[in-house]
């Protein structure tokens, strides 16, 4: 600026750069400010939109299971099996489970490993011996966290998938790799 052809002009060239790098930094603070919300509101959508599909998934189970449910307990009084009142206790509990979760987003691996045992018995009634589960957790992981009813809809779709009969009796695993929960079967598609 020394060699500057206007030097009486000197002080105003200053003052425009550095008015000019301050709105330049002002730019570039509310882009990344713009950038930042951007992304965490989409993350905040992405995961309410996983709520929303869950609490649906949720819905359209809960009604078919119970229709379900009913049926076999129907069929379980009038046979006058000494299951029945069990299963009615245990239905109970499941659901009891399913209300006392209904607004959590996870539960701990033992809280869903007792809703699994609920649901098991009654599936044994439906299936008896054409449904063979084993389960191989450790009683550390019990207090991991899971979101609610995972290991029913998964055992429930292996189900739906798979032929369950006395000649190939459906076969579910439920173990623990690592820090993975497991949940396999045998492929017996329908």
């Amino acid at each position: 600026l020394a060699e500057y052809a206007y030097p009486e002009y000197s002080n105003e060239f200053r003052a425009m750069l550095v008015a000019g790098a301050v709105v330049l930094l002002a730019f570039l603070l509310d882009t990344v400010k713009r950038f930042y919300q951007t992304r965490w509101e989409n993350e905040r959508l992405e995961h309410e939109n996983a709520l929303a599909q869950f609490e649906m998934l949720k819905q359209q189970v809960n009604p078919h299971f119970l229709f379900n449910s009913f049926n076999i307990l129907k069929t379980l009084v009038k046979n006058h099996d000494g299951k029945a009142e069990e299963y009615v206790v245990r239905l109970a509990e499941l659901y009891r489970g399913l209300l006392a979760v209904e607004r959590r987003e996870k539960v701990t691996l033992g809280e869903e490993m007792t809703a699994l045992d609920h649901y098991l018995f009654m599936l044994k009634a439906r299936f008896e011996d054409k449904i063979q589960f084993e389960r191989r957790i450790d009683a550390a992981l019990l207090q991991s966290a899971i979101p609610p009813f995972t290991l029913q809809m998964l055992v429930e779709n292996a189900i739906k998938h798979n032929v369950v009969s006395h000649d190939a009796p459906l076969q579910i695993e439920v173990f623990a790799d690592g820090q993975q929960l497991v949940v396999r079967n045998n492929l017996q598609p329908r």
